[in-house]
């Protein structure tokens, strides 16, 4: 099984930033297609708001993925090539 992902892989990722817990995907469905949990680098919780994001491990060496998280489901995502 592959343990890395791919822009395709990260370009499937639903995310949505005005209401995340109904458009965005949980964070189970992103490790699924992502091939990897990640790595959590930030961590909020607030009460009654909990914000997390993860950086995953990418095919291509130059290349960074990272996902927000706001109680557990999608509300941003970043790829960055170089």
């Amino acid at each position: 099984p592959r343990t890395c992902a791919t822009k395709a892989d990260f370009d499937r990722v639903r995310v949505n930033f005005n209401n995340p817990r109904s458009y965005g995907d949980s964070i189970g469905t992103v490790r699924s297609k992502l091939h990897n949990a990640g790595t959590q680098t930030t961590y909020s919780d607030s009460g009654d708001m909990i914000i997390e994001f993860r950086d995953y491990r990418t095919c291509s060496s130059r290349a960074i993925m990272s996902v927000g998280f706001e109680n557990g489901y999608a509300y941003s995502k970043n790829y960055l090539s170089y």
